[in-house]
């Protein structure tokens, strides 16, 4: 089985690897659910998480939404559209509270001609988003909807997962919250789907939800699901 992380559409950096675009530069303070920049807006900015997080969302004409990855700490966002149409092709928005940089497209090219460490360092974030988007398009073709929802929730364990104790069980706790539709939204089902799968890892003992969070409570189980479906 491939591992799951290299591909996990939580996406983060190195803050130090982007030492000479950031130099002297001081981030914008983004209000949890402020939009950073609309899908069909003009690209004229990259943006760069500080802290927080961001979700970055597609919309089809009909009102449907795509989650299509989320920027963590250090993660470069809107830089796809600069070397497309000059259009953002997603919606950017923010989830938690965060500091965001914004670098306008022209001082970032600058950037890009003069320093290589930085080139280098942007050219390997967009094969790590190629690479995401790629495993995706794959799972979308090959992967029921339950091995997508437990590969999802391998990754979450992976970025915000603790060890804790759940009626003298240890698990992991994911320390965030999330919802159904989140969930759907991110592996392009739906709500229903997600509820059921949900509700039939908790009748199997693997996911409980304790304190408002959910716990995985068998992860080396749904590791063994997660390649038995890729062996397969």
């Amino acid at each position: 089985m491939k591992n799951h992380q290299s591909t996990s559409p939580w996406i983060s950096g190195d803050l130090d690897s982007l030492e000479q675009l950031l130099r002297d530069r001081l981030p914008a303070a983004v209000k949890k659910d402020s939009i950073i920049y609309y899908q069909g807006d003009d690209a004229r900015d990259v943006f760069i998480v500080k802290s927080g997080r961001v979700r970055i969302t597609t919309y089809a004409e009909s009102g449907l939404e795509k989650q299509v990855f989320i920027a963590e700490k250090g993660a470069i966002f809107g830089e796809l559209s600069i070397f497309a149409d000059n259009i953002y092709r997603c919606s950017a928005v923010a989830i938690v509270d965060s500091l965001i940089y914004r670098i306008p497209v022209t001082e970032l090219l600058d950037t890009l001609k003069k320093d290589w460490a930085t080139t280098e360092y942007f050219i390997r974030t967009l094969c790590r988003k190629g690479l995401t988007f790629e495993q995706e398009i794959l799972d979308l073709s090959f992967m029921q909807a339950i091995h997508r929802i437990v590969k999802t929730l391998l990754n979450l364990c992976d970025q915000y997962g603790t060890a804790c104790t759940v009626d003298g069980r240890p698990g992991i706790r994911i320390n965030i919250r999330f919802s159904h539709q989140d969930v759907a939204n991110l592996i392009s089902s739906n709500r229903v789907t997600v509820s059921n799968i949900f509700a039939d890892l908790a009748r199997e003992g693997l996911l409980v939800k304790d304190a408002g969070r959910y716990v995985v409570m068998d992860r080396q189980a749904l590791t063994e699901l997660l390649a038995q479906e890729s062996e397969g």
